[in-house]
């Protein structure tokens, strides 16, 4: 649900982040959800025009968002704290499970593939990106 501090562009970003970690391309189709979002932003039920405008910028914040992705990396990190933990027990564990963090970088980090507790776990997806966010370091 919306808040008296939502925009529209708020509704817009939030419309295509769920629908890309549901898996959708930029030939989305705004949902039930997200009309009801949209009338809640509103105060009043859309019209097909305001469907389809809502739809048409969704479909353009995907296209951004999958562009975006392009070149980063979904990096799994293991917190300090929980280091040696893992290393008492003699594994790794799995992931969520275990506690690590994902997030995805442009860049893979300097000495990654020597640190048995950081590791890139592939090329970054626009879902990934959604779901995990970006992070600068």
């Amino acid at each position: 649900m919306t808040n008296a501090t939502t925009t529209y562009a708020d509704l817009v970003s939030l419309c295509a982040r769920s629908a890309i970690e549901q898996g959708a391309d930029d030939s989305y189709v705004c949902q039930h959800g997200d009309v009801e979002a949209l009338a809640d932003f509103s105060g009043s039920e859309p019209d097909a025009t305001t469907r389809d405008e809502l739809t048409r910028d969704v479909q353009a914040a995907i296209r951004e968002e999958i562009r975006d992705s392009a070149g980063m990396y979904l990096i799994e990190r293991m917190p300090e704290h929980l280091r040696a933990s893992h290393e008492a027990a003699g594994n790794w564990g799995a992931y969520p499970m275990n506690g690590a963090e994902r997030v995805c970088l442009a860049f893979v980090p300097d000495g990654i593939e020597d640190d048995d507790y950081d590791h890139v776990v592939r090329d970054a997806t626009a879902a990934d990106v959604a779901r995990y966010g970006r992070a600068s370091e």
